[in-house]
């Protein structure tokens, strides 16, 4: 896995490298939003985009408050496909921040842990799930926290585990790493069950929960929601895997190099491994890095 790097001094969040999970949302196949990231940037620029799957139209989001320099990442759409909720970095920590794809209506809401990172949203859409160190120390729990009042209540504690990148499925499952597995348990932290045993990061689950997307030795799986049928998606790497609304594609990050060259792109493929697309892509010079594709469900 890609190491999380965290600052506790003048901005908490560096954002490259950070990993989210989601859960897609049934619908039509809206737009792809994404983190743009920069190593160790300054304030601004490692920031959230907006493309439509065809590669088309692709702009920046508005996610920073006026005058206010943050980073603005790991981007998650709500099941009716209206708002966005991603991780706000700023100079005094980091929240979940809330947007509208046109960048209306931006709000951040109270910081809740040392770190709050890694929003997804419940089924309806009332609730986030996120991370947040143990204590300020530098291992993850999983939370919860409902938007209309927020307040941080926790879902695992086991001391010595890292816990992260939480997914809540239409079903009512929270899928999650622990440590270098796979885990699911219900949204009160009861339940819980290991899915995986040989390894895996970046739970997805597919619009009616029934299958996962993750990734495992730099590449993206499937495996169904009891743990069967697993089958390989993609063999030449793949990470931050997402469902399309209908359920027939699976959008993913990919690093390459061609003509000496590096490029991190975004790329979305059939769920039976046919018909690849390049939606974005950036030259990684500068450590530059596209990462944490969601995409927006639309009403039928």
């Amino acid at each position: 896995m890609r190491a999380l790097a965290v600052s506790l001094g003048a901005m908490l969040l560096l954002a490259f490298g950070a990993v989210s999970a989601e859960a897609a949302f049934p619908g039509r196949n809206g737009q792809l939003a994404f983190s743009q990231l920069v190593a160790f940037d300054t304030p601004g620029t490692s920031a959230i985009e907006l493309v439509e799957p065809d590669g088309a139209g692709r702009r920046r989001l508005a996610a920073c408050e006026s005058g206010i320099a943050c980073r603005a990442t790991q981007p998650a759409f709500s099941p009716d496909g209206t708002t966005i909720a991603f991780a706000s970095g700023i100079e005094t920590g980091n929240a979940i921040g809330l947007v509208r794809p046109d960048g209306s209506l931006l709000r951040r809401l109270p910081q809740l842990t040392a770190q709050d990172i890694q929003p997804a949203w419940s089924p309806d859409g009332a609730q986030l799930v996120f991370s947040g160190p143990q204590d300020g120390g530098p291992l993850f729990d999983i939370f919860t926290t409902s938007i209309a009042s927020p307040a941080a209540r926790r879902l695992t504690l086991r001391a010595g585990t890292d816990d992260g990148e939480p997914a809540w499925s239409t079903r009512g499952k929270v899928a999650f790493r622990r440590q270098r597995d796979l885990y699911t348990m219900l949204p009160d932290g009861r339940a819980l069950a290991r899915l995986t045993f040989r390894g895996g990061a970046d739970p997805a689950w597919s619009p009616y929960a029934t299958k996962l997307a993750f990734e495992r030795a730099a590449d993206i799986h499937i495996v169904g929601a009891d743990g069967r049928g697993l089958r390989r998606l993609t063999f030449r790497s793949g990470a931050d895997p997402t469902w399309s609304p209908d359920g027939r594609r699976i959008a993913f990050t990919r690093l390459e190099t061609a003509g000496g060259a590096g490029r991190s792109s975004i790329y979305t493929v059939g769920t039976d491994g046919r018909d690849l697309r390049r939606v974005a892509s950036v030259p990684t010079g500068g450590g530059r890095e596209l990462a944490d594709p969601d995409w927006q469900p639309l009403s039928r």
